[in-house]
């Protein structure tokens, strides 16, 4: 009778420490859920749809579909621009001659363009043409960056953005990312999106190490690559279709897979300030924060509601903060430091 009543005590006992384990957890998720909404600075909405956003020289710029063009010179007053409304902005950055946006005037199919943006009317000229539309646009330095798209375009940029070349991919595939780590090794990423081509699916990671001339696949799978973000020349992310988490630690050459993330239909964006502090944003508008190097993500941010979130850039005001915009016209600062530091 001892025995048995020792052996209910310590059963007791552990169901007591589990089960306020689990209420303390769920206690300070939920506080650290409604401490985080301090960590989005300088939220608008305006009337557009915006997918790619960029800061440089205190000036940032939003662009999105239908030519749709956001500009605030103070973080604080917007002003909206339309110049050319039969063209989709689909990404932006910024290099020595000036800020840059590319697009198309369909998704997957027709030419591409990058465009210069005036910093004040959001006038554009076209710079350059693409055998695809475009979709992201980067830049690895002041004067040397990338830009990809449908089918596999892409172009490059030697003098700050005032000339573009052509450059072979060596793949047909879309490409929805792209990295640069140094001016002749990169990466770029993309694959077929099941609702945007007859529910076909794969994902592509291709890599260079002489600007472009040569490349080598070094993953393949189910789900598109959507972006990618290193915090050095080793270590680096990858994100994609179907809550997808990637990882390197040798510049790219190979990749393992973290995990599923909680966006279980898209990851569009992330960024990492270290190997194990990072944010993700796409499907939904929430914003996702991780400690561990994406093996968990406790924090949650909500940025807008109803809406994709469709890309990051970091700011050049704001250690550690990055701008994130949505298809609702949503544009708002992520203090990603604030959570990481906490």
């Amino acid at each position: 009778m001892q025995l048995e009543n020792a052996s209910n005590a310590l059963t007791y006992r552990a169901l007591h420490a589990t089960v306020l384990a689990i209420l303390l957890t769920l206690s300070a998720t939920s506080a650290d859920a409604r401490s985080l909404e301090f960590l989005l600075r300088h939220k608008v909405q305006l009337k557009a749809s915006f997918w790619g956003v960029t800061e440089t020289d205190g000036v940032v710029a939003a662009v999105g579909l239908k030519g749709r063009v956001g500009i605030s010179q103070d973080r604080t007053a917007w002003s909206t621009h339309a110049p050319d409304q039969g063209v989709h902005l689909l990404g932006a950055a910024s290099g020595s001659a000036g800020l840059f946006t590319v697009g198309g005037k369909g998704f997957t199919s027709g030419t591409g363009a990058v465009f210069r943006a005036d910093r004040r009317s959001g006038a554009l000229t076209e710079i350059a043409q693409s055998n695809g539309p475009l979709y992201e646009i980067r830049f690895f330095n002041e004067m040397v960056g990338h830009a990809v798209g449908a089918n596999g375009a892409m172009v490059r940029t030697e003098d700050g953005g005032e000339t573009w070349k052509t450059v072979s991919s060596g793949t047909a595939q879309n490409l929805w990312g792209l990295k640069f780590t140094s001016p002749y090794t990169g990466l770029i990423g993309g694959g077929e999106t099941p609702w945007q081509n007859q529910n076909k699916s794969s994902g592509i990671i291709r890599r260079t190490t002489d600007a472009g001339r040569t490349w080598n696949t070094v993953h393949t799978g189910n789900q598109r690559i959507s972006d990618f973000s290193f915090v050095n020349k080793h270590i680096g992310f990858a994100s994609g279709v179907g809550g997808l988490l990637l990882k390197s630690i040798d510049g790219g050459a190979s990749w393992h897979i973290v995990g599923k993330t909680p966006l279980v239909t898209i990851v569009n964006a992330l960024a990492f300030v270290d190997a194990r502090c990072g944010l993700i944003v796409g499907a939904g508008g929430t914003a996702y924060m991780t400690r561990d190097g994406g093996v968990t993500w406790p924090g949650r941010l909500t940025v807008t509601k109803g809406s994709f979130l469709e890309a990051l850039a970091p700011s050049r005001r704001t250690p550690d903060g990055y701008w994130v915009v949505g298809g609702d016209g949503t544009i708002g600062l992520i203090d990603l430091g604030g959570f990481c530091h906490r």
